[in-house]
């Protein structure tokens, strides 16, 4: 907590040596000249107390042009989205300490961070003990799969009379947290997308 200039001309005139030369009295001369002081160690004290939120992107007000200029374009292209400055330093703060625990969980809640809501689907593997007679077996490589359900960013269809010979019959655009979830799924993983709307 930052102190007053008077609290620090108090502490100056405390600690100096005892003595004429150098009285003890804040309303000399001598206790004058330490309120000067003073009075710019208590801005420099201030100033480092409001520091303290700058620390953190997710906090930072001041600072977060600078985070945003140190970590540069975000790799997925979240920074295009038309998100609220809360939302933006939330990023920029995931970006910063970004040391998740890989599981589907992380990747909900950070969908969720953004305002898009996905679901993610394990498959279970068959135990030996706990299978029962008529359970379905996946094949081996099906137990390495995240099925992620998510909604797309943009989609079309073909209009009769607007389309012309080779133009495809519809599309969409791909959800930008494809990549993300792609890029950061456990190595021993596949994502599988699968889009709905």
């Amino acid at each position: 907590m930052s102190r007053t200039p008077i609290q620090i001309q108090a502490e100056m005139l405390a600690l100096q040596p005892m003595g004429w030369a150098l009285p003890s009295d804040p309303d000399t001369y001598w206790g004058a000249r330490l309120l000067a002081v003073a009075n710019e160690w208590s801005l420099i004290e201030a100033q480092m107390e409001s520091f303290e939120q700058e620390l953190d992107p997710g906090t930072a007000v001041n600072l977060l042009a600078d985070y945003q200029r140190v970590l540069g374009p975000d790799p997925y292209g979240w920074d295009t989205l038309p998100l609220s400055s809360a939302q933006q330093a939330q990023l920029l703060h995931n970006r910063w300490v970004d040391a998740p625990i890989v599981c589907a969980g992380y990747f909900i809640a950070v969908a969720a961070s953004i305002g898009v809501t996905i679901t993610i689907e394990e498959f279970p593997l068959p135990v030996c003990g706990e299978a029962v007679c008529g359970d379905t077996l996946l094949p081996w490589p099906q137990h390495l799969v995240f099925l992620v359900t998510l909604p797309t960013d943009d989609s079309w269809d073909a209009i009769c009379g607007d389309t012309v010979c080779g133009d495809t019959l519809g599309g969409f655009a791909a959800n930008v947290l494809q990549p993300f979830i792609t890029a950061k799924a456990p190595l021993w993983t596949r994502a599988v997308f699968n889009y709905t709307g």
